[in-house]
């Protein structure tokens, strides 16, 4: 691209951006609601801990996106933290003393729906009758960020610290940024997303000034890419890849300097965010901030399949309802990153493992995907020097198929087989024999129309919205390109 063309795509991308900035923006009769909702919240708080807490100290705060005036227009959950001042707050005595008698007490509330969630500690979430989310978290009164004990007692600090440095233009770039993460995927730091936190994505901001320049600075990031947002705390770079190792990304939380704000950006998300980075500035279009999604017939996904010589399964596991999300994820992501390494030590070429999910109902699953170029053949490769491990490999394989073992012409010795199980032998083995400890019950589907049947048979006649959600996810995995790349992808297809 010319110096003029970049110059003439870039005030592209920044009018596209002014144009976006407004709806971003939540409505005064959000924040109204969103405030109503927090006082109703700490009213039944104040209520219900004055006779719990008798001679322990607590104030009941408003913490995240809503208090420090990042959050975006449609999304305004609201974070409410009870800063306890007692330092060994034991998940026995919070059950005791906080968290269970506001369940109690919120359950009796008319309009207000409640489930106990569990993290570093249990914690409370809310629907209130408005509609209006929110999570009830307790944690430590620290007084400083060296005193905390677990990593919710930093939030905190992580709001005064935001809203003492944030500068009101600045907001937006904040909002722009969140925006763009959530639609290319990357955003959040829970174990679903591996992604950019919104803490994270305000320290981006503030480092890079505006979304446009923090673009142009992702493009150039190298892996481990190491940024401090207060300079005068940067450390030497190399000490900080040892302390953070296998990090993709480093930046130095500046409330607690021991930790890489950046620590939940997994290697995907980081490519992501840098090829979407250079897509936006080659190509500014608002479909990186409202993609389009679009499905395809499920017969064509097949053929697609078939002809690019590829074979997928898909597992559901049902999970326990009362289990919490991270440990839903963790558990299910272990299960098929785990399956993968099984099949590659089988000598099948893994070449995709994705996950979806339907929280609400407790429904996960995993796509596993293999080249299956040999059909009942794998290719397997021997050991890289020359030695008796060589000359053992080549004799074990000298009569297996008529192919039998050779060395190529780099000197590494190859051997072509017959599978003694088939891929989806495998995975049915596996799924039987590695039982997930929060699954209820586990469905391998060996067609993606088989998939998209159990959950239209199964599930779907609950929640009208999961089999849609499902296609899009199902169309992505199959065709590779994501809609912020896609261009002429096909309509909506039919099952």
């Amino acid at each position: 691209m010319s110096g003029r063309e970049a110059i003439l795509r870039e005030a592209e991308a920044a009018e596209i951006l002014r144009r976006l900035k407004p709806s971003l923006r939540p409505t005064q009769d959000e924040l109204r609601r969103a405030a109503a909702a927090f006082r109703e919240i700490k009213a039944v708080i104040d209520a219900t801990l004055s006779s719990e807490l008798k001679g322990i100290e607590y104030v009941v705060e408003l913490e995240g996106s809503v208090a420090k005036g990042t959050a975006i227009s449609g999304d305004l959950d609201l974070d409410v933290f009870i800063l306890i001042g007692r330092k060994d707050l034991n998940n026995r005595w919070l059950e005791t003393h906080v968290v269970g008698p506001l369940v109690r007490r919120f359950t009796c509330l008319a309009g207000y729906r409640v489930s106990l969630r569990y993290a570093s500690h249990p914690y409370i979430h809310l629907i209130t009758p408005s509609g209006i989310e929110a999570d009830i978290v307790p944690a430590y009164r620290a007084p400083s960020p060296a005193a905390i004990v677990t990593p919710v007692d930093r939030t905190p600090f992580h709001t005064r610290y935001i809203k003492e440095h944030l500068a009101e233009p600045l907001k937006d770039e904040v909002r722009l940024l969140k925006k763009f993460f959530k639609s290319i995927g990357v955003y959040g730091a829970e174990i679903r997303n591996e992604g950019f936190s919104g803490y994270l994505c305000e320290l981006l901001i503030l480092k890079y000034g505006s979304f446009l320049n923090l673009l142009k600075n992702i493009v150039r990031w190298r892996e481990p890419q190491v940024i401090a947002v207060d300079e005068g705390a940067l450390v030497e770079a190399s000490e900080l890849r040892k302390v953070f190792r296998n990090a993709p990304l480093i930046v130095l939380d500046p409330v607690d300097p021991r930790r890489n704000a950046a620590a939940s950006v997994s290697r995907r998300s980081f490519a992501l965010a840098m090829v979407a980075s250079y897509e936006f500035l080659l190509n500014p279009d608002e479909k990186f901030f409202n993609p389009v999604h679009t499905y395809e017939d499920l017969n064509r996904l097949e053929t697609v399949l078939n002809s690019t010589g590829r074979a997928a399964l898909i597992i559901f596991w049902r999970m326990k309802r009362s289990t919490p999300p991270d440990i839903m994820w963790g558990e299910v992501k272990s299960a098929g990153r785990s399956l993968a390494n099984v099949l590659r030590s089988r000598s099948y070429t893994v070449t995709d493992v994705r996950f979806w999910a339907h929280e609400d109902l407790g429904i996960l699953a995993a796509y596993i995907e293999i080249f299956k170029t040999f059909g009942d053949y794998v290719l397997r490769r021997g050991p890289p020097r020359a030695g008796p491990e060589m000359l053992r490999f080549m004799h074990k394989h000298l009569g297996d198929v008529p192919v039998r073992a050779w060395i190529d012409h780099e000197g590494t010795p190859y051997a072509v087989t017959k599978v003694s199980k088939s891929f989806v032998d495998i995975v049915f083995e596996y799924v039987n024999t590695h039982k997930l400890k929060h699954a209820e019950a586990v469905v391998v589907c060996e067609r993606l129309r088989n998939a998209a049947s159990f959950l239209k048979e199964k599930i779907a006649h609950n929640s009208p919205g999961i089999l849609t959600d499902f296609l899009y996810w199902l169309t992505e995995a199959v065709l590779k390109t994501p809609p912020w790349l896609a261009r002429g992808v096909s309509s909506s297809g039919s099952m």
